[in-house]
């Protein structure tokens, strides 16, 4: 490697600190590169075959089916149903609202795998009750704001899928790895609310009426099909039935029947099916399709000028030769994914430095399915953290009822839990481990 092989590297600081969009910079400098390494000539053969060969694959159409399916259950207003389902069965106790958001929340990440969304749609739901009730701005805002953070882990997962295109693992087995892992941070979300109320009644000084038996019947009458959909397709790529391709496409097409069906019965609290909900759900799911698919080929050209320069290479040989344990370049390289997150998106986080630390933290021992969920935990963290702190600014950009230093303040109890989730995934592997290991028995 030569000091001229840097040079395409310091031209993509040089673009993102200017405002391009990563992608574009990943694209540009990356091509820079293979340019200095092959000329003009392979330059352009490689730009013909390269964003072909990224996107030509069965395993990303997972990704814009998963997105079409939390886009058909974002317009049907199953949202505001599972709000209410979860306000019957919690919304009695001590800061039963805020309970109610985080069971909701992490009900849809199971329809949804996108974080922005599900901060959204809960936002526009849960805080102007949760104020109505006498709410503190910092405690409804912190709680929407973290809930959203839920659907990036429990899956379907759009980050965990872009993980597995990137590093070349499986995605069912990734998916399946954030089952626990999710269920132990609501556990801790949960915690945290509690917590907090009984040390500050003043944050949740009312609580809901009790509602009867057949009430909560009632709210959940029409919500079991989605939550079949949900059982039925992890369940078959649980057990090999089905990959995580073929229970995209059953999931997006069983909930668009279900919102087909279910709309035109009012007593379901359903928004009906209209030519104009279907044009924008597409719309919105194209454009974060191609929003995702520029990030892969731009980080797919600029990972073959890192592979084919000896960049990579160098970089795994100095972590080689480092005289530290393990552990002390996993816990710096966490703490790098931390402070990454308060500038920028998962998204391009994960294709920035998967290209590095992938080779890096697997040739040290460690497992690839677990180092996705370290991964995609540790970017969770840099969503609700400022300056950027993505899921604060929707919570109060939708909302309209809070400020984005309502939300950063709500958020530091839950920091707590993320940490304490994150420490016991490292300490205790076998935590994620255990039901992708259990999927090969």
């Amino acid at each position: 490697m030569t000091l001229m092989d840097l040079v395409p590297l310091a031209v993509f600081f040089v673009l993102l600190l200017g405002g391009m969009a990563v992608a574009f910079s990943l694209a540009i400098s990356g091509a820079l590169g293979i340019y200095l390494l092959v000329g003009l000539q392979g330059t352009l053969g490689m730009l013909q075959t390269l964003p072909y060969r990224t996107t030509a694959s069965f395993t990303l159409v997972a990704i814009a089916l998963f997105i079409m399916m939390a886009e058909f259950s974002n317009e049907s207003g199953i949202t505001r149903r599972l709000f209410s389902a979860a306000n019957a069965w919690v919304g009695h106790l001590k800061g039963g609202l805020a309970l109610a958001t985080v069971l909701a929340s992490a009900a849809f990440g199971a329809l949804s795998g996108s974080s922005v969304a599900a901060a959204a749609t809960m936002s526009r739901v849960a805080v102007p009750q949760m104020l109505n009730h006498g709410y503190s701005k910092v405690f409804a805002a912190g709680t929407a704001s973290i809930s959203g953070t839920l659907a990036i882990l429990i899956p379907p997962s759009i980050p965990l899928i872009i993980y597995g295109v990137l590093t070349e693992t499986s995605i069912s087995r990734l998916l399946m790895a954030g089952v626990v892992p999710g269920i132990i941070t609501v556990l801790f979300y949960l915690i945290v609310i509690s917590v907090w109320t009984h040390v500050q009644p003043s944050a949740a000084p009312t609580r809901a009426t009790r509602a009867k038996k057949g009430e909560r019947l009632e709210t959940t009458k029409y919500l079991w099909p989605f939550m079949l959909v949900v059982i039925f397709i992890f369940g078959a790529m649980y057990g090999g039935i089905v990959t995580a391709t073929e229970a995209s496409g059953i999931g997006a097409m069983a909930v668009l029947l279900m919102w087909l069906i279910l709309g035109r019965m009012p007593a379901s609290g359903m928004h009906p099916i209209s030519t104009t909900a279907l044009r924008q759900a597409f719309d919105r799911g194209l454009r974060s399709t191609v929003m995702i698919v520029s990030l892969l080929i731009g980080a797919y050209i600029f990972s073959f000028y890192l592979i084919n320069s000896g960049v990579t290479q160098v970089v795994l040989q100095y972590v080689d030769n480092l005289d530290v344990p393990p552990i002390a370049i996993l816990t710096l390289v966490i703490i790098v994914y931390v402070i990454l997150g308060l500038f920028m998106s998962q998204l391009e986080i994960m294709v920035l430095t998967l290209p590095f630390v992938f080779p890096m933290i697997t040739s040290l021992g460690y497992d690839g399915i677990w180092l996705g969920i370290i991964v995609v935990k540790t970017i969770e963290i840099g969503l609700v953290t400022p300056p950027v702190g993505m899921n604060v600014f929707v919570v109060s950009s939708t909302s309209g009822m809070v400020s984005p230093g309502d939300g950063f303040k709500g958020v530091v109890p839950f920091l707590i839990a993320e940490v304490a989730t994150l420490i016991l995934s490292i300490a205790y592997p076998e935590v994620v481990l255990f039901v992708p290991n259990a999927m090969m028995n």
